[in-house]
């Protein structure tokens, strides 16, 4: 699974999105999906569910998700910074629930109501009191789902488990910006002044991927796009994404792609030349 984290600079943002797929990510915010046609298949950690209109899911902070429209869709998205919320008795960040994925007859007509209300002050010219009419709809919003979410209470999510959160947040920010400078696990360690051991290992449970397997990641998917947009030589690729030797770029392309990067390439020009 190649995940990558989506460093999202808006605390508040939602949309509509029509046959949406989108790989699998995560982000500090939160996350709320409805369907208004058609259907999207979701998926959240190791749980996958085909949501038909009227169906919602809700994906909480630093959780990897993947969406796909195998036909078409027409959603609303609504991202926010949990920051905005302040609910007595739950934390956002580290509360898990059973089950993120709600049928149509178990909604409360005022989710509806307020997501397209939110749509509208996005869409609207009137800037007058438009935090404080954001923060209504979300607030009513999370209020009703709270009504209907059940939360797993053997979930390791604790406060211990937010620091986590936190932790690797801030390292995936750090690599997002210096992935393609020559980066490693001890120099992140030192810049978050925490220990390389620890660090490794907050990696290894949050994301379930090691430190290095997700910088290679971040490395591969800059190079794919430059290989497929630009007449920059291989090589220039290599250095220009942050890996260390032309071996080490080999190697780990080839782990991934199941060939070469100048074979990556010529594939492409073959399916220009065949359209």
């Amino acid at each position: 699974m190649n995940t990558f984290y989506q460093n999202n600079k808006d605390a508040f943002r939602c949309y509509q999105s029509i046959n949406l797929t989108y790989p699998s990510h995560l982000h500090k915010q939160l996350e709320i999906l409805f369907v208004l046609s058609g259907s999207i298949n979701v998926t959240i950690e190791n749980k996958s569910a085909v949501l038909h209109e009227g169906d919602m899911s809700v994906c909480f902070p630093n959780t990897i998700h993947s969406l796909c429209t195998p036909d078409s869709s027409r959603i609303i998205i609504l991202i926010f910074d949990r920051y905005l919320l302040d609910i007595p008795g739950i934390d956002l960040s580290s509360s898990k629930p059973v089950n993120p994925f709600l049928q149509n007859n178990k909604l409360h007509k005022d989710i509806p109501y307020c997501l397209h209300g939110m749509l509208d002050l996005r869409e609207s010219s009137e800037s007058r009191h438009l935090e404080t009419k954001q923060k209504a709809y979300l607030s009513l919003t999370m209020c009703r789902l709270l009504e209907i979410l059940t939360f797993d209470k053997t979930s390791p999510r604790t406060a211990n488990y937010s620091a986590d959160l936190e932790l690797v947040h801030n390292a995936l920010v750090f690599i997002d910006n210096h992935y393609n400078e020559p980066i490693t696990l001890s120099l992140v360690a030192e810049q978050l002044t925490i220990s390389k051991y620890y660090l490794s290992r907050s990696f290894n449970k949050q994301l379930g991927i090691s430190f290095q397997q997700y910088l290679n990641r971040q490395r591969l998917q800059e190079a794919q796009y430059l290989l497929e947009n630009t007449r920059l030589s291989v090589t220039e690729i290599s250095f220009q994404t942050g890996f260390e030797s032309m071996r080490t770029f080999y190697r780990v392309f080839q782990e991934v792609y199941k060939m070469s990067p100048t074979s990556y390439r010529n594939k492409g020009y073959e399916r220009l030349t065949n359209m």
